[in-house]
C-alpha cells in the first residue's frame, strides 16, 4: 500500500493524486509500516492535502524511526559475525541520535540542546 501511495503521490505509471496517496500511507501505516508513517508525516508537517499538525509529524517521524532502528539493531545483534565494527558504531550512533530526539534534544547540535 506505501509504495502504491508513493507512485500516487509522484505520478509515477498513473495520474498524481495526493489525497489517494494520504489515504494509501494511512492505510500502509495502520498496518505498521513504518515508510509509511515517514511519508505520512512528511504531508502533516508540509500541509499537504491535511491541515499542518507539527505534533503529529513529529509523533509520526519518531515511530517511523524506532520502527526503522529497532528492525536495523535486530538484524545487527543476529548477524554480529557478519557485521564489522565500523557497522555496529552507526547503529550506536543512531540509536543514539533517536533517544536525543525522543527527548526533545538537538543531537546534531553536539551540546545536544533543547529543540
Amino acid at each position: 500500500m506505501n509504495m502504491e501511495g508513493e507512485c500516487y503521490y509522484e505520478g509515477i505509471g498513473t495520474e498524481e493524486d495526493r489525497q489517494l496517496a494520504l489515504e494509501m500511507f494511512k492505510r500502509s501505516a495502520n498496518f505498521g509500516n513504518s515508510a509509511a508513517k515517514y511519508n505520512l508525516a512528511r504531508m502533516y508537517k508540509n500541509g499537504e492535502i491535511v491541515e499542518k499538525d507539527y505534533k503529529k509529524a513529529i509523533e509520526l517521524f519518531k515511530s517511523s524511526a524506532q520502527m526503522r532502528f529497532s528492525d536495523l539493531k535486530n538484524i545487527i545483534e543476529q548477524h554480529s559475525d557478519l557485521v564489522d565494527e565500523n557497522a555496529k558504531q552507526k547503529v550506536t550512533y543512531l540509536g543514539n541520535k533517536i533517544n536525543c530526539m525522543e527527548l526533545g534534544l538537538n543531537f546534531d547540535a553536539g551540546n545536544y540542546e533543547k529543540i
